[in-house]
């Protein structure tokens, strides 16, 4: 089982959770058809405007540094335009890209098309990763990225047949204007289609983490080796060795030669069911070592196949080593890199394997031909790269493996941290103000908790409302309701509450319950004058107010605690819950920040557990109440901190830590 010891998703979990997939999967499909149709008259095309042998390659390269140049900055513009202008934008570049080579009057024209479909295909391919990246989660990882992978080959595999038979029938710049059209068609299905998902920001806490920083993570840099060397294996062994060592060796015609490719793609996709639940069941490092290994052991036995049967055989056996091994490198390097720098994450994933696919080629063949070891040393020199790449797995186990449940878990020893220097609250202190904090040592910040709880405190439609509104006309509908700031807020309990569920760490939602006559509201009908006002909690619309907000609904093994005061520790389970679960901290988030989420603060840190609140996880009505009741939590009582450093320490917390309900029979926690 996954260290984590949850139960892979149903496919109805995922598509509930991921609407947009089969869109995003066709238009992959798509896409991979759009190239793979070019394949089979590239070089012929190429031939056709004069260009000499050594250009015809060009073909090929200036389109690899086109999605190269496009990979890690479409990461970033994630980000800030959001997925749905990537995807479109891209694959409509792809299809410009197709009609200037179609009608290019000169190679070199030719050559700039093929470069502007490079950067279409680096900026769709690098937002499709994204995507399947930040609503798959530790459940659904395993049968996504497979799917992902299947879109891949599907296509891929169509392709060739395709732009051939365009080429019979309408001449050979006949699949260049069918790529057109199917990358017109495809492009449009995201830009109609598809909503945009939410992309977690950039870590405002750490202004200073570039992209490249991201190969500071031990785990990330390993899985951009194993990719890398995967996507070389697919130019320099699969596709430039292999076809010479067999027509070389055993005179193997053009046809025979498809065909064993044929059989390859095919014994790839086959291997993506095994594939799902070996990223579901299997630890993700084991399972990409064994890939690397099984790949190098068949390209070694191609190197010494003694007949053609030998060496088809080998083919076959790459495709199913590389089918398991490419579901389970994109996994892993969505679990090992923070949420909200995923989008870069895996902009540098996609550049790390088209750099292997562009230098693939000219490496190992320039070693081939300078050392005299001809293409079965070609292809054992690729396999010594692979073991090279399992070694640095196998080297670095200690620091890539996770403890399972049955282990003790020890966490990392943690530096302290700095004290922020700008803050929410500093421009509602004075500067007496601020030199009394200084001079008082309030505000350290403590050390983080080893096992923490996440706190979803009373993020109701009662609060919130059931969109995001002006607060001021809100308060007409739910005397209680922050408004727009509610929804501010929401994204980021989303992403901390995804996070949470992928490392099995607890979530705990409170809200409130009253019998319907009001009569145990006690003393919440002493303060507000309209409490008379509301015969009942539930809206024409039939929406009860103490309804968790649909966004960020409980899931089956989530807690709901339900209480009638501002704490979520008053007259609640909420204390033996916790240590129920081993806890000895809590993230808190949600709403008041000056009633119910400092109650609750309060009797955390009375009770001596070790309370961190996250600054943009929490709202309020009044934007001073909530400034100031930050700056007091963040004195005194707990760490106020933003979410990004949250989810980085999510991120460094080991799997598996915790006896969490199973959720067997239950709808929605909820409920």
């Amino acid at each position: 089982m996954n260290a984590i010891d949850l139960p892979p998703a149903s496919w109805r979990e995922i598509l509930r959770k991921m609407p947009y997939l089969p869109v995003v999967l066709l238009a992959v499909a798509a896409h991979m058809m759009l190239f793979g149709m070019l394949t089979p008259v590239m070089a012929v095309y190429a031939q056709t405007y004069g260009a000499p042998d050594w250009a015809i390659g060009l073909m090929i390269t200036v389109f690899a540094a086109g999605r190269l140049a496009a990979d890690i900055p479409a990461g970033t513009l994630a980000h800030r335009t959001g997925l749905k202008p990537l995807l479109g934008i891209g694959l409509l570049l792809c299809s410009l890209g197709a009609i200037m080579a179609a009608l290019a009057p000169d190679y070199i024209f030719a050559l700039v098309g093929r470069t502007l479909q490079g950067i279409g295909s680096g900026l769709f391919m690098t937002a499709t990763m994204i995507y399947v990246a930040q609503k798959s989660d530790r459940r659904s990882r395993g049968k996504v990225m497979s799917l992902y992978q299947g879109a891949v080959l599907v296509g891929g595999a169509f392709g060739p047949s395709v732009g051939g038979l365009a080429a019979s029938l309408f001449g050979l710049n006949g699949p260049f204007y069918l790529a057109a059209l199917i990358g017109l068609v495809s492009g449009a299905l995201p830009l109609v289609l598809f909503q945009d998902t939410e992309v977690p920001e950039e870590d405002h806490g750490h202004p200073d983490a570039g992209t490249w920083s991201l190969l500071l993570i031990l785990p990330f840099a390993c899985v951009l080796l194993a990719n890398f060397a995967f996507f070389l294996t697919r130019t320099a062994g699969q596709w430039q060795m292999i076809p010479l060592l067999a027509t070389e060796q055993f005179a193997i015609d053009p046809g025979n030669l498809g065909l064993a490719m044929s059989l390859s793609a095919v014994a790839n996709l086959v291997a993506l069911p095994m594939a799902a639940w070996l990223v579901d069941h299997v630890s993700r490092p084991a399972t990409i070592v064994a890939s690397l290994l099984a790949t190098a052991l068949s390209l070694a036995g191609i190197a010494a196949a003694p007949t053609p049967e030998t060496l088809y055989a080998g083919m076959i056996a790459i495709g199913l080593a590389v089918g398991i091994g490419g579901p389970a490198i994109a996994a892993y390097a969505v679990d090992v890199t923070p949420a909200h720098r995923q989008g870069p994450a895996m902009g540098v994933l996609r550049f790390a394997g088209d750099f292997g696919y562009l230098v693939g080629p000219i490496s190992i063949g320039a070693f081939a031909d300078f050392s005299g070891i001809g293409y079965g040393g070609g292809l054992v020199v690729n396999a010594l790269l692979l073991v090279a790449c399992g070694a640095v797995f196998l080297v670095a186990r200690n620091r890539l493996s996770r403890p399972a449940p049955s282990q003790t878990f020890s966490p990392p020893v943690q530096p302290r941290r700095a004290t922020m220097t700008e803050r929410v609250w500093d421009k509602y202190l004075s500067e007496e103000d601020k030199a009394v904090f200084a001079a008082s040592g309030f505000g350290t910040l403590a050390d983080w908790g080893k096992r923490p709880a996440l706190l979803v405190i009373d993020v109701n439609y009662a609060f919130c409302d059931e969109k995001p509104v002006p607060i001021l006309e809100s308060i007409k509908k739910w005397r209680t309701s922050c408004g727009e700031y509610a929804w501010e807020a929401m994204p980021v309990l989303e992403k901390l509450i995804a996070a949470c569920h992928g490392k099995g760490i607890p979530v705990i939602y409170t809200t409130g319950i009253q019998r319907a006559d009001k009569w145990d509201a006690g003393s919440w009908s002493w303060k507000s004058a309209r409490r008379a006002e509301e015969p009942a909690q539930v809206t024409q619309a039939g929406i009860d107010g103490n309804e968790i907000v649909a966004e960020i609904a409980p899931g089956p093994r989530d807690i709901v605690i339900h209480k009638q005061k501002p704490s979520g520790f008053a007259g609640t389970p909420m204390m033996s819950y916790l240590q129920l679960l081993g806890c000895d901290s809590v993230i808190v988030t949600g709403t008041t920040t000056s009633g119910c989420v400092r109650a609750t603060v309060l009797d955390a840190f009375s009770l001596n557990y070790r309370v961190t609140v996250v600054e943009d996880g929490c709202f309020d009505r009044a934007q001073a109440n909530h400034a100031i009741n930050l700056c007091d939590m963040h004195a005194k009582y707990a760490n106020v901190m933003p979410s990004g450093e949250v989810l980085d320490h999510i991120d460094t917390l080991s799997q598996g830590m915790y006896d969490l309900p199973s959720g067997a029979g239950m709808q929605q926690a909820a409920e």
